[in-house]
């Protein structure tokens, strides 16, 4: 099936009524219009049958039918994106609207296919090569200590000096940790986590930020976003300078939860994309969301 063009740059992406109007009663929660998904765990869930529930892509296609745009926020570089994604668009009958991969590029979806934003991603590109340069000596060392412990697998790619996959969730936050104090030299580098995976990265070019970006681009303040994660990596999203709506599913790490529930997000009792859909009836309807779970 053929996927209707899209359009991330500007505010005639909102051409439809229902998506920009701001009437209802007073205290009604705005509109959303921008829904912001982590996906690995969050939407996707690969020991399940099926990964994604049916209704999961009925909502988000009544929701683009009006106006509101879908980003996924993940961690993924286009080609594992891909070989995740296609085999499912069939089955979904749509596609985002737009993609911030590697926690941090912004790409749109023009043509069927997905176009980078070129001046964002040119200044994160940028960023990365000046601090990758000034850590690269120090991020030797710090592979090094940790291949020397075994278990871990410990290499650079494209997008990092230094990846971690812990062998164990010990072994991994006892590496992280050590990276983590390692860092206090260099203010502008974090370390980016998911699970037993971790990376180095710019503290300026994160999922939170990306999601700002595109909202500014589009004229949405984070009253209007939508945004729910599972991990660690999410975290940067979840948070209320980027949307304003926060969700988890019952999967998510405690960090996660905690972080959710202090800033008045709802954390379900549903995992992976059934948790997300019930929060986005909840913080939709409730306006401030809960504090608590779902009974």
């Amino acid at each position: 099936m053929s996927e209707p063009d899209t359009n991330l740059t500007g505010s005639e992406s909102y051409a439809s009524p229902a998506a920009v109007r701001q009437g209802g009663p007073p205290g009604a929660p705005a509109p959303i219009r921008i829904v912001s998904t982590d996906f690995d765990g969050t939407l996707y869930a690969p020991d399940e049958n099926p990964p994604t529930p049916p209704e999961w892509w009925r909502r988000i296609r009544a929701l683009q039918a009006q106006g509101v745009k879908w980003i996924v926020n993940t961690g993924r570089d286009m080609a594992s994106w891909r070989s995740v994604w296609d085999p499912l668009a069939e089955t979904a009958g749509t596609a985002p609207d737009g993609l911030i991969l590697v926690e941090r590029e912004i790409y749109e979806r023009r043509g069927g296919e997905w176009r980078p934003w070129e001046e964002w991603n040119r200044r994160c590109r940028e960023a990365h090569e000046a601090l990758f340069r000034d850590l690269a000596a120090a991020a030797r060392e710090w592979a090094a200590w940790a291949r020397a412990r075994g278990g871990a697998v410990i290499y650079e790619d494209p997008y990092s000096p230094l990846c971690i996959v812990g062998d164990t969730m010990e072994d991994a936050e006892a590496i992280c940790g050590y990276v983590q104090a390692q860092l206090r030299r260099f203010p502008e580098a974090i370390l980016v986590r998911n699970d037993v995976y971790a990376r180095l990265a710019h503290r300026d070019f994160t999922k939170g930020a990306a999601l700002r970006a595109v909202a500014e681009r589009l004229g949405v303040g984070p009253e209007n976003v939508f945004a729910a994660g599972d991990h660690l990596n999410d975290l940067s999203m979840l948070n209320l300078r980027a949307a304003r709506r926060l969700a988890a599913p019952a999967n998510a790490v405690v960090e996660v939860k905690e972080a959710v529930r202090r800033q008045g997000g709802w954390v379900s009792r549903l995992p992976h994309a059934r948790g997300v859909l019930e929060a986005m009836d909840a913080l939709s309807l409730g306006g401030r969301g809960a504090t608590r779970e779902n009974p």
